[in-house]
């Protein structure tokens, strides 16, 4: 009966340490990658109200309205494979937008998903990091708009063409399955081992007694 209960407890840890310790792993992983994410986002911010000087706002005869191109993506229908992605604009103006004054809309055909401010990246780059892609219904396509006011006292308002995006993130999720199922037939099949080896030492333990 000693022996079973030793058997047992031999087992129980060793499940644990084979649970516990990937576990832990993954917990660090996460916990450094979204404090490197969140110290990233920071130093971007910092950096671009650092290169920010203030616009001078010019007479109300100004009624050109800023002009705005996307960089990145540049073409419709761009497969977005990651998990987040940063869109990249450059605004022209006379009376550059102030930083909160530009804004970025996604959506799709019939639901506007949120409105967020863009961040100024030096001299007339903004940039928005699309960092919740994954609770985006993949395989669907999104509509992105800009849109931007000048620091001129009418405060014109442009708008960017709408530019179609397609969230595929099915190559960036796949290892991540496959590893995790992997991982769990290795530990089945060392729990089977472990088992099976317990049951034929308590066989022959039995024959030495008969």
């Amino acid at each position: 009966m000693l022996k079973k209960a030793r058997n047992f407890l031999l087992i129980f840890f060793l499940l644990s340490l084979a649970i516990l310790i990937p576990g832990g792993q993954i917990w660090h992983w996460s916990i450094n990658s979204n404090y490197f994410n969140r110290a990233n986002d920071h130093e971007r911010s910092y950096t671009s109200f650092q290169k920010y000087s203030p616009f001078v706002s010019a007479p109300g005869n100004d009624t050109a309205v800023p002009v705005i191109v996307f960089i990145q993506p540049d073409t419709n229908n761009t497969k977005i494979t990651t998990r987040d992605f940063d869109f990249i604009v450059n605004i022209t103006d006379d009376n550059q937008p102030l930083p909160g004054n530009v804004s970025i809309e996604i959506s799709n055909s019939t639901t506007s998903f949120f409105n967020a401010s863009m961040i100024l990246n030096g001299g007339s780059e903004w940039f928005f990091n699309w960092d919740n892609i994954s609770s985006f219904t993949n395989g669907k396509t999104y509509s992105i708009q800009i849109k931007a006011k000048d620091s001129s006292s009418n405060e014109n308002i442009g708008l960017s063409n709408v530019l179609y995006v397609i969230v595929d993130v099915y190559i960036s999720r796949s290892p991540s399955l496959i590893a995790g199922i992997l991982y769990i037939i290795a530990v089945s099949v060392i729990i089977a081992l472990i088992i099976a080896y317990f049951n034929k030492r308590g066989l022959v333990a039995s024959s030495k007694i008969k």
